[in-house]
């Protein structure tokens, strides 16, 4: 018997089986005693206690109070398994301690969410550690170091809709440059594969947003910013000491400078190769008279900034970028993108479809002091200029030997090669830019010449005949989600056809793997899509489509649920959840759970268009509860409250206790492809211990669906795969009369 017992045990933890057998849900309190269980009734007293014992798949719940220790676990989670580490629902937690958040190299798979920390060393450091998510977090402080929130050579994490407000003191402008202060949230190293988003960073006396090696060699990649905002830093955003193969997305940056540092920083600093910049939002509105430190525009890009990377093979594209006309002191440019070092390179950099407005000083400056005039080859197309006080729009040339200032027929007329007849100056007519900082709405006014007028990306190599292979001329312009957490692919309109999903991206051959069949003929133009930002039969110029609702200067609100009520009884197996919409929502992202905690949601749907959502599939006697969050390109709002109904005895076909079928069979799952869930239904001739998993291409188990004792008839199960990059995967049961395997595709 004891035999049998390890065998059974080891076998349990080989499979992962062990850790879904035994996780727990442990609770903290301040009224607690770390002597007690850590349940509910009989919570623990510190997060040091919960930090020692919690293990992979288990849930730490903090309820309100005042917490004077951080976040620290001694295990780590696994795949589907990881450790979460949350705030009661609706409960006020505070951490004041000297680093909220710290995990090392052997942290992974970490679930932080929903703290309020006050940290007077660093907010949260993560070395080294992979597959971390933090978000719905407020934090405070972090001055003890130059970097507040800091991850070095981390991977595959997501900091996610926290507000970081690092409070570098004012009336420091006589002791140098940065006094006391530094960077907000800031990658260094070589971290890669993070998603970095809907995040608010403010009062940095240095970058609140920041990419900076350390190691000169080791740069950062394949890493996405996106949807974050930044405001009232010396400069709110800089990736500039080398980056490669990154996106920086949907941003927003006003009020860049603080009184106390002495002068104005930058919207946007970058440095890097083969990345791609696009969609936006990038202003000056500080009016400073503080001239100590002049820096010379708004976006200042470029080879020698700080570091030793050269600028070159990016993709900049559909950006606004816009010079604030009450600028006192001196003027700034609007874009500027330079090199001052002999042995890198400025080149080769595009720039398509941006909104280059009102700076004082010219819109664009193109710098290289290494190279003559003819040889400088960054490209321009589908751009609209606008200069400031009705001024005509200018262009600057620094190079070898010389500067010209040209007005853009000059600049085509004279760099053909690089200024195309699809460039534009005109006013674009922007809804607002009275008032500071937020109060300004850069959407399109109908009239505007950005409306429609964008240029296409890439163009077909080749024809292809209902085929999901497709060569372009330039790959670069787009991702297929680099397997990171919450990434998808991009998606793409071929021509006037409809827009298809991106699987795969090939740089080295230019070469796009489609979710679906298309057809095209050689010289297809290809089109970047966003739903909510081709409305036309072409883009708009900028980062605001024409006519497409506005997003407000924070994430929207939190919605109201309407049906089912909370203790509502349902007598169907499909139960249509609906709620009030939200002003300025985008989108919805609902979750249903078994649990109040929704620990193991058994739906979890993002990107909900309607403010309904039909559940199918429930079974009889289940609880479940429900939530609703919203979402737009600046965030996520907090959770709604949460509502909770039954079932009963349902009286519809979708019954998943139907009559005995007497026979064993795995139905495909459906839809298929999907993205993010699907279902997976299956039948049992007779009652008996079922087992349903889930595996990758490599047979690594990566979820366990079943694992339980079943009576006969028809069953069905969801599958979430949101956590998962596109692919292909397979699906397995097994009774102790009937085994079979399917294939299933996840399409992101």
């Amino acid at each position: 018997m004891m035999k049998r017992l390890i065998f059974l045990l080891l076998g349990l933890a080989a499979s992962g089986g062990m850790n879904e057998m035994l996780a727990a849900v442990y609770h903290v309190s301040t009224n607690g005693n770390d002597a007690a269980r850590g349940s509910r009734s009989s919570p623990w007293r510190t997060l040091a206690k919960a930090n020692s014992i919690a293990g992979a798949g288990d849930s730490v719940v903090v309820h309100a109070g005042v917490f004077r220790d951080g976040i620290r676990p001694l295990n780590s989670g696994q795949v589907n398994n990881p450790i979460t580490f949350q705030a009661a629902l609706g409960e006020r937690v505070i951490l004041r301690t000297s680093t909220g958040v710290h995990l090392g190299a052997n942290s992974k798979y970490i679930v932080v969410e929903g703290f309020e920390v006050y940290a007077t060393s660093r907010m949260a450091q993560l070395r080294g550690s992979s597959y971390i998510t933090i978000r719905n977090c407020k934090f405070f402080g972090g001055r003890g170091n130059y970097s507040a929130f800091s991850l070095e050579n981390a991977s595959y994490c997501v900091i996610q809709n926290n507000y970081l407000n690092r409070q570098d003191p004012d009336d420091r402008t006589k002791s140098g440059d940065n006094p006391g202060g530094g960077d907000g949230l800031r990658l260094i190293g070589g971290s890669h594969h993070n998603l970095i988003e809907g995040n608010t960073v403010t009062r940095c006396e240095h970058v609140g947003f920041a990419s900076s090696f350390s190691n000169a060699q080791v740069y950062q990649h394949h890493n996405v910013w996106r949807n974050n905002r930044s405001f009232n830093n010396h400069t709110n955003y800089s990736l500039q000491d080398g980056v490669q193969r990154c996106v920086f997305e949907n941003n927003r940056s006003y009020y860049p400078g603080l009184v106390w540092t002495g002068g104005n920083g930058n919207g946007l600093q970058f440095s890097g190769i083969d990345c791609i910049i696009r969609f936006n939002t990038l202003y000056d509105d500080t009016g400073t008279v503080h001239t100590n430190r002049k820096w010379p525009a708004l976006v200042g890009t470029g080879s020698g900034n700080g570091g030793s990377s050269s600028m070159q093979y990016n993709k900049i594209y559909n950006n606004t970028v816009y010079g604030e006309t009450d600028q006192q002191g001196w003027k700034k440019a609007g874009w500027r993108t330079d090199n001052n070092r002999a042995g890198l390179y400025q080149r080769q950099n595009i720039f398509k479809n941006n909104i280059f407005a009102r700076a004082r000083a010219s819109q664009v400056d193109d710098i290289d002091v290494t190279s003559k005039l003819g040889s400088m080859s960054n490209q321009y197309h589908g751009n609209l200029l606008c200069g400031a006080n009705r001024s005509a729009a200018t262009i600057r040339y620094q190079f070898k030997g010389g500067s010209v200032v040209w007005q853009l027929a000059e600049a085509i007329r004279n760099k053909p090669g690089q200024w195309s007849n699809s460039n534009k100056e005109g006013d674009p007519l922007f809804v607002n830019t009275i008032g500071q900082g937020p109060a300004k709405d850069f959407r399109l006014m109908e009239g505007s010449p950005a409306i429609d007028a964008a240029v296409n990306m890439t163009t077909a190599k080749g024809r292809g005949n209902s085929g999901t292979t497709m060569i372009v001329a330039d790959a670069g312009y787009f991702i297929d989600g680099w397997g990171i957490p919450g990434v998808g692919g991009d998606s793409i309109r071929i021509g006037d056809g409809p827009p298809v999903g991106i699987t795969r991206v090939d740089y080295a051959t230019n070469t796009l793997t489609l979710s679906d069949a298309r057809s095209w003929n050689e010289g297809a133009r290809v089109y970047y899509f966003r739903s909510d930002r081709f409305q036309g039969n072409a883009p708009d110029i900028g980062a605001h489509e024409f006519g497409v609702a506005p997003m407000g200067s924070d994430a929207p609100g939190v919605p109201s649920l309407v049906a089912p009520c909370d203790g509502a009884v349902q007598s169907s197996a499909s139960v249509l959840c609906t709620w009030d919409p939200v002003p300025g929502a985008v989108s919805y992202r609902i979750q249903i759970a078994c649990d109040t905690l929704f620990a193991a949601p058994v739906t979890d749907q993002v990107g909900v268009s309607q403010t309904r959502f039909m559940v199918t599939g429930l079974k009889p006697g289940t609880v479940l509860h429900w939530r609703v969050a919203a979402c737009n390109g600046l965030g996520t709002n907090t959770w709604s409250g949460s509502s909770t109904f039954s079932i009963t005895g349902v009286t519809d076909a979708s019954n998943t206790m139907s009559t005995n079928p007497n026979v064993y069979a795995l139905q495909q799952n459906f839809p298929n492809p999907f993205n993010p869930s699907t279902q997976i239904r299956y039948s049992l001739a007779s009652a008996g211990h079922v087992s349903l998993k889930v595996y990758n291409l490599l047979g690594q188990q990566i979820a366990s669906l079943v694992d339980e004792e079943q009576p006969a008839g028809t069953h069905e199960m969801r599958f979430n795969a949101s956590g998962l990059p596109s692919g292909t995967y397979f699906y397995r049961i097994k009774t102790a009369a009937f085994e079979a395997t399917k294939k299933m595709q996840v399409v992101k």
